[in-house]
């Protein structure tokens, strides 16, 4: 990821060793000489990191007062300090000021990249942590009513005041990593410095960065995923807590798990440490009473996202999602009303009905299918074709006809091509309809003097 840093140093050879290095990393980088240069570069933009010499010649301000000063103008600024051989006791102190951490002159490249990748992550991290606890309070809480609910507000008050290892247990999609991230918030300390992770993914460098003692909080999500080796590390680690301090300090964990018991091949000593206090999230089926919570939410986020007025969700739509059992949780909540949303926007709607839902015409839900004029049961995109959810990473334009094209697909299928029909039934002239018909590559095999002949016979039955 490419960052803007800004490097302070008399010398003008380090100044140009270091930029040649970070530039070659794909990096902006700016140079001053002195506190005043300084100043200079970061009054029209703030860098994402920025590299101080301790010591500067020329200079009205020495690299501790320059420190303190982008401290207090960004307190989550990472700040990386050059020191030599002489200034050590000078550098530990400028940590104390808030620095991200020293590297001694000469520097070995290895060293420095990697703590410039550290120290950017580390900015990074506690920027969007600075974004969230800047956002509505109510994106904090949970969403429902249900005596559920309150009792697991409570539950999770209780927890967050309290220091120890948190496990949350739940199903895929129950929302795990919300509540993970409101005990952090609702924390004593929520505004420290918090890291995430993925043990799906979870490597050896990720494991350093983690137990490098510059996070309060660790949130390890689907620890089920956690090779054996990074286990033994952990618990290792966890196990030498009373003796280390600290870069050794342990942090917060909060962890997540896809199960309500541990796993077979999960270290057992490992896990009785990481399951100090137990949430369990339940899944949405048990509170069908708070859906239609979880439903207005989503709508209301996805509307704003398309820039249009809020649509509205009738009783019959409320009704369809309250009787569905929710596999998926709150997470399918969230696509459903997203794609119901969409197709009710594309077909010039200003509510959602029972029949935008993706899951109806499954016969495993068993949810009722949508009958043409003639009650020929068609099945709508079902909730097992994940690519239907493909289209949000496009751009508009793009997500749009994607849209277009199942849309038209759905009603192509349901009147068996007569476009005459489709045109009545969504609203469309016939003759813009088969040139959308033609462009998306609709019924292509089908010529168009057969629909034509259709058209007519259609006509003329009329």
């Amino acid at each position: 990821m490419t960052a803007r840093i800004l490097i302070v140093d008399d010398e003008k050879d380090i100044r140009q060793i270091l930029k040649d290095i970070l530039e070659d990393e794909g990096h902006i980088v700016e140079t001053a000489a002195h506190s005043e240069e300084a100043f200079m570069k970061i009054t029209g933009k703030m860098p994402d990191l920025v590299i101080l010499d301790i010591w500067l010649e020329n200079s009205d301000k020495d690299g501790i007062e320059i420190l303190n000063i982008l401290k207090k103008a960004k307190p989550t600024l990472p700040v990386l300090m050059i020191s030599g051989h002489g200034n050590i006791e000078t550098a530990v102190q400028a940590i104390k000021h808030g620095a991200y951490d020293f590297i001694e002159k000469p520097f070995k490249m290895e060293r420095l990249l990697l703590l410039v990748n550290r120290a950017l992550e580390s900015g990074r991290l506690k920027s969007e942590n600075q974004i969230l606890k800047a956002q509505d309070v109510t994106n904090l809480k949970l969403l429902g009513k249900s005596q559920i609910v309150q009792d697991l507000q409570k539950e999770l008050d209780m927890i967050a005041k309290g220091n120890g290892r948190v496990m949350v247990k739940g199903q895929p999609g129950a929302g795990k990593s919300l509540i993970a991230q409101m005990i952090h918030n609702l924390s004593q300390e929520p505004d420290s410095a918090c890291i995430r992770f993925d043990g799906r993914d979870f490597d050896v460098t990720d494991f350093e960065k983690m137990t490098n003692g510059h996070f309060q909080t660790v949130i390890l999500e689907n620890i089920e995923g956690l090779s054996e080796d990074i286990q033994k590390n952990m618990l290792k680690w966890i196990l030498n807590e009373g003796t280390g301090s600290g870069s050794n300090r342990v942090p917060r964990l909060i962890t997540t798990i896809a199960s309500e018991e541990r796993p077979e091949d999960f270290n057992y000593n490992l896990y009785e440490r990481l399951n100090v206090h137990e949430v369990f999230v339940p899944p949405l089926h048990k509170r069908p009473q708070d859906i239609p919570d979880l439903v207005a939410f989503f709508l209301q986020k996805v509307c704003h996202d398309l820039g249009i007025p809020v649509l509205s969700a009738g009783l019959e739509f409320m009704s369809s999602c309250q009787a569905y059992h929710w596999p998926g949780n709150a997470r399918e909540v969230k696509l459903a009303t997203e794609w119901a949303a969409l197709m009710a926007w594309l077909d010039k709607r200003t509510s959602l009905r029972a029949q935008d839902l993706p899951f109806l015409g499954t016969a495993a839900n068993k949810a009722t299918s949508v009958p043409d004029d003639e009650n020929k049961v068609v099945a709508m995109p079902s909730q097992n074709n994940e690519s239907k959810y493909d289209v949000y990473a496009q751009p508009l334009r793009q997500a749009r006809e994607s849209f277009e094209a199942d849309y038209l697909t759905f009603h192509y299928d349901r009147f068996e091509g007569n476009v005459a029909r489709i045109a009545e039934a969504i609203g469309m002239e016939r003759t813009a309809l088969h040139r959308k018909l033609k462009n998306l590559g609709i019924g292509a095999n089908g010529d168009d003097e057969a629909e034509s002949s259709e058209d007519e016979k259609t006509t003329a039955r009329q």
